[in-house]
């Protein structure tokens, strides 16, 4: 008995990818959930293509996620996409995992040390 391996059509394939970057937009947007951010998937709710992939009401005017749920992620072209969708009024992130991976967050080195250096003056009660 020969096993024939069933070809999949480009639509097919589109389809699978569009359906776990959805999956993976609603794991990000629980991860957000978990640990205190209400948040929501954000193109079930906006649906353009403008709309950051995960929506944050507390974060919404800061950051712009975009959300990768990929085994081999082009961390350039999706930062590039970030960027653009941000239109340089929010801090562009990409949150990535792989299969059974952690998710990573991924931001330009000078952003995360502004935010390590506003969290310290804050913790030194430099800012009020």
């Amino acid at each position: 008995m020969s096993t024939k391996k069933i070809k999949r059509t480009a639509s097919q394939i589109g389809k699978g990818s569009k359906t776990k970057g959805a999956v993976g937009e609603r794991e990000f947007a629980k991860l957000l959930c978990e640990h205190g951010f209400e948040s929501h998937r954000g193109r079930q709710y906006c649906g353009g293509n403008d709309s950051a992939d995960v929506k944050c009401s507390e974060l919404d005017d800061m950051i712009n996620f975009e959300v990768k749920r990929v085994e081999r992620l082009n961390l350039e072209a999706a930062f590039k996409q970030a960027e653009d969708d941000s239109k340089g009024k929010t801090i562009p992130v990409v949150s990535h995992r792989r299969n059974s991976g952690k998710w990573m967050i991924t931001l330009e080195a000078r952003e995360y040390l502004a935010m390590l250096r506003e969290y310290l003056d804050m913790k030194r009660g430099d800012i009020l």
